[in-house]
């Protein structure tokens, strides 16, 4: 299965798997944190994936 994520969900995701939080995200790109929330519902949906700490080991695993 091939999940293909937009520019900004790979963005978020990167980040998510270097530890940054909600708010740390957003700033980072210049987006609300309910903005970053969604992104990371979205990916955690494409992905599924059922928690943050799910998503964030994901990320670093495919970063590495």
């Amino acid at each position: 299965m091939t999940v293909t994520l937009t520019e900004r969900e790979t963005q978020v995701f990167k980040l998510a798997g270097d530890g940054l939080s909600v708010q740390e995200i957003g700033d980072e790109l210049g987006i609300t944190a309910n903005t970053v929330k969604t992104h990371l519902i979205h990916l955690r949906n494409k992905l599924g994936l059922s928690y943050k700490r799910e998503l964030v080991k994901a990320s670093r695993e495919f970063f590495a």
